[in-house]
């Protein structure tokens, strides 16, 4: 809940107003393009069975195509948390679309928003949340932005 309640409250900040602004963005070509490494993965075991690449060969094709899948599942990774805003319609509040989004929604705009949250040492029972024994000021947020 606090934590929540400081993303939405920064959100409500001029700075982020950049962040608002849905950018679609054509991911076609990069599914394309792990459907073809994908693809030249199943290849080079079929080259293999077949005896045009021996052991090391096969061996080095497959960590070069696996580093690119990696690679390009990063990019994908960041192409969709940076989607997080495209559910906003132009005048809504922020406030509104966390109330209805799901978990993952709320974790890809926390994501966005923070590096970490520290929770720093403190005395139990010494202070009350909202009928919780714990204290807002041992919190600390790490902003990205």
């Amino acid at each position: 809940m606090l934590v929540g309640e400081a993303v939405l409250y920064r959100l409500e900040s001029e700075d982020l107003a950049t962040l608002l602004v849905p950018k679609t963005l054509d991911i076609r070509p990069l599914l394309e393009h792990y459907q073809l490494l994908q693809q030249r993965s199943i290849d080079l075991v079929q080259d293999y069975a077949s005896g045009l690449l021996n052991r090391h060969e096969l061996a080095q094709a497959k960590n070069t195509v696996e580093a690119e899948i990696d690679k390009l599942q990063a990019e994908l990774a960041a192409v969709q948390s940076r989607q997080v805003f495209s559910v906003l319609e132009a005048g809504q509040a922020v406030k509104d679309v966390w109330e209805k989004e799901g978990m993952e929604w709320r974790r890809n705009l926390i994501s966005l928003l923070v590096e970490k949250v520290i929770v720093q040492p403190g005395y139990p029972g010494r202070s009350r949340w909202r009928g919780f024994v714990f204290d807002p000021s041992k919190i600390e947020i790490r902003w990205r932005v």
